[in-house]
């Protein structure tokens, strides 16, 4: 029992060091066009996306002003500067994206996604500082923290 708990830590120790992605980060949207019109953001909005964000690992996650997220597996082809979404309900139901750096921090995205051409002008926010990693972890507080 003990070498199913140790086997798989030993065999990641061995694999090399994932290598940085490249987008990784929180973007918000500055622009949404659908279909060739501007959609404006408007509460409650289920299609007009909030923000994108790229994990560590190279997931794509989107959220929609209504807060729905979506989360993507994502398949990064560099050389023809594209996204490949997929999710783990249907992961043959493919969406392709393209996209570009029109300047520093910024991301465009360009495609069909969700039967609509789409057109997402995004813009890098810094990562927000989380309590947990400014703080640190500890398992016994002498002094409670959240008063």
């Amino acid at each position: 029992m003990i070498w199913q708990d140790v086997a798989p830590r030993i065999a990641a120790r061995s694999q090399p060091p994932r290598q940085p992605v490249a987008y990784y980060g929180i973007y918000d949207v500055e622009s949404f066009v659908a279909n060739g019109v501007a959609r404006p953001a408007t509460p409650m909005d289920r299609t007009r996306w909030r923000r994108v964000i790229i994990s560590e690992a190279g997931g794509l996650s989107v959220q929609t002003l209504d807060d729905a997220t979506v989360r993507y597996r994502t398949k990064d082809d560099p050389k023809n500067r594209t996204f490949e979404l997929s999710t783990i309900y249907s992961p043959y139901d493919k969406t392709l994206l393209t996209y570009r750096e029109p300047g520093p921090d910024r991301l465009e995205l360009d495609g069909r996604y969700g039967g609509e051409a789409i057109l997402v002008m995004l813009r890098k926010v810094p990562v927000p500082s989380f309590l947990l990693n400014e703080r640190g972890f500890h398992w016994v507080s002498e002094y409670p923290y959240n008063r």
